[in-house]
C-alpha cells in the first residue's frame, strides 16, 4: 500500500540521518552540534532608521578627528591564518570562552543576522575528527549549546547559508553542508546551490559533509553523478561515506550504482569494504549475492562476516519495512549459521542477532511472511537453540541465541531452551554467564 511505501521511505531517511556503523562507530548523523532553533527572516534585507544628522560644533571636530584615529588603532589586524568572518582572529579564538563568544553579541534575546554570521564563522577555527563525523571539543559548540539551553533562536537564513557555503573556509563550507535537508530530504533549490559549490570543491571535509547531506538525492542525475565520482576519490572517509550513499533503497535502480558498490568491496581501506558489504544489499539487486558468499566462505576475512550478513539479511528480511524477499540470501544466511564445528570466530557472533526484531509497523511483517515463503520458523527456533547448546560457539552469540528463543520462540521452543540451560554443566565455558542471562530473561517475563 502507498502509506506503507512513504512510512518506509521516511524511516529510510531518518536512518540517513542518524549515526551508521562501518567499521567504527561510523555512520554519524548530521551536524546538529550547535542545536540551535533557527528563524529565517524572510527578509534578507535589515531596514534600519537613521537618526538626523548633527552638525559637530567646531571646537569639536579635532577631537573627533582624534578618536578616529584612536579607531584604526584599535581595529583587528588579520593574518592569512585568521577568517576575518569571524571578527576575532585565530590567536584571540585560543584564549576566548564560549562565554566570550556570546558575550559579542549585543542583546541573546535578539541575534542579529551578522551576530550570527560571525558566531557561524568560528566554526573556522575549530577541527574535524579524524573521520570528519564529528568536531573535536571547542566553544563554538559550546557556545551554541548555553545559547539553546537558554532558548535563544539564532537566525539561520538563506542568505547566512549561501554565504557559508560560499566560504573560502573549507570548515566553514562543511558545516553549511550539514545544514542542508533532513528528514524530508533536500529541496531542488538546495541541490541546485549544491551543484554549483561541489562543481570546484576540493576539499575531502567539505566533500564528506556534502555525501551526508546528499545521499538521499541520488535520483537527480547531478547528484548521482557526484556520489559516483566520490567512490573514486583519494581519501578514504569520502569513499566511505559514498558507499553509504550508494547503498541504500534511494539509489535502487540508477545506474552505476551496483558496479561502484561492487568495485568498493576490493577497495585497500578496511572501513570501506566493510560499508560497501554491509549496505550493498539494500539496493536489492542479485549481482551483489556472489561477492557477499564468497566473503562468508573465507575464514581469514571473518573481520568482514558481519557486514555481509547483515547485508544479505537486508535483502530477504528488510528491516523494519518488510517489503522485499531473497530466498537465496535467505538460505546463505542460515547455511552460514549452521555450519561445524563452531568456533569463538564462525559464526561471527554478531551475526546471530542478525534477524532478532520484527517490525511492529502495521500488518506489515505478517503480510511479508505471506510472501516470503522460505522463512521456517521452526528451523530458525531450532538453530538458535543449537547454537545455545553448542559449547564451541562464542558464548555471546549463544545468548543471543537465547534471548531469540525467549523473545520469539513458541512454547516448544522455550521448553526445549529450559532443559538446555538445567542440563548444562559447569565444564560448559559459558555456563555462568549464560545461566545468569537466562535467569534475567525468566524474571523480565
Amino acid at each position: 500500500m502507498m502509506w506503507k511505501k512513504v512510512i518506509s521511505m521516511l524511516l529510510i531517511a531518518a536512518m540517513l540521518a542518524m549515526p551508521i556503523g562501518c567499521g567504527k562507530d561510523g555512520n554519524k548523523d548530521k551536524d546538529t552540534t550547535s542545536g540551535v532553533e533557527t528563524t529565517d527572516t524572510g527578509d534578507d534585507s535589515a531596514e534600519t532608521d537613521a537618526p538626523p544628522k548633527t552638525p559637530v560644533p567646531k571646537e569639536d571636530k579635532e577631537t573627533k578627528e582624534s578618536d578616529k584615529d584612536t579607531d584604526t588603532e584599535n581595529e583587528t589586524d588579520f593574518s592569512d591564518d585568521d577568517y576575518e568572518p569571524a571578527q576575532v582572529t585565530k590567536k584571540e579564538y585560543e584564549s576566548m570562552s564560549a562565554q566570550n563568544l556570546i558575550d559579542r553579541i549585543k542583546d541573546v534575546k535578539n541575534i542579529t543576522e551578522d551576530e550570527a554570521l560571525a558566531l557561524y564563522s568560528t566554526y573556522a577555527y575549530t577541527n574535524y575528527t579524524e573521520d570528519f563525523y564529528g568536531r573535536e571539543e571547542n566553544i563554538t559548540d559550546e557556545a551554541f549549546k548555553i545559547l539553546k539551553d537558554d532558548g535563544c533562536k539564532i537566525p539561520y537564513t538563506t542568505t547566512i547559508r549561501d554565504n557559508m557555503l560560499h566560504s573560502e573556509n573549507a570548515n566553514v563550507r562543511a558545516y553549511a553542508f550539514t545544514t542542508i535537508g533532513g528528514l524530508f530530504g533536500t529541496s531542488s533549490e538546495e541541490e541546485k546551490m549544491a551543484e554549483e559549490v561541489l562543481a570546484k570543491e576540493t576539499e575531502p571535509v567539505v566533500l564528506f559533509a556534502a555525501l551526508r547531506s546528499l545521499g538521499g538525492a541520488v535520483s537527480n542525475p547531478a547528484v548521482a553523478e557526484f556520489v559516483l565520482n566520490m567512490t573514486e576519490h583519494e581519501n578514504a572517509n569520502v569513499r566511505k561515506q559514498a558507499a553509504l550513499a550508494i547503498g541504500s533503497e534511494w539509489a535502487m535502480g540508477i545506474d552505476g550504482m551496483v558496479d561502484a558498490i561492487l568495485k568498493l568491496m576490493g577497495d585497500e581501506d578496511e572501513e570501506v569494504r566493510t560499508c560497501a558489504y554491509k549496505y550493498a544489499g539494500r539496493l536489492h539487486d542479485d549481482r551483489v549475492i556472489d561477492p557477499l558468499e564468497e566473503v562468508l566462505k573465507d575464514s581469514s576475512l571473518v573481520q568482514f562476516h558481519d557486514a555481509c550478513i547483515t547485508s544479505l539479511t537486508y535483502m530477504w528480511y528488510d528491516y523494519p519495512s518488510h517489503r522485499y524477499t531473497n530466498e537465496r540470501a535467505y538460505r546463505i544466511t542460515i547455511d552460514y549459521l549452521s555450519q561445524k564445528p563452531r568456533n569463538g570466530e564462525i559464526p561471527y557472533w554478531t551475526t546471530v542477532g542478525a534477524f532478532r526484531s520484527a517490525s511492529s509497523m502495521g500488518t506489515s511483517y505478517e503480510d511479508w511472511k505471506k510472501e516470503a515463503t522460505y522463512f521456517d520458523e521452526a528451523e530458525i527456533n531450532n538453530l538458535m537453540l543449537d547454537i545455545v547448546a553448542d559449547q564451541d560457539a562464542d558464548r555471546r552469540g549463544r545468548e543471543i541465541a537465547m534471548k531469540y528463543i525467549m523473545e520469539r520462540g513458541d512454547d516448544a521452543s522455550k521448553e526445549s531452551l529450559k532443559n538446555i540451560m538445567e542440563n548444562m554443566t559447569e565444564d560448559d565455558p559459558g555456563q555462568f554467564l549464560m545461566s545468569h542471562t537466562y535467569e534475567a530473561l525468566i524474571n523480565k517475563e
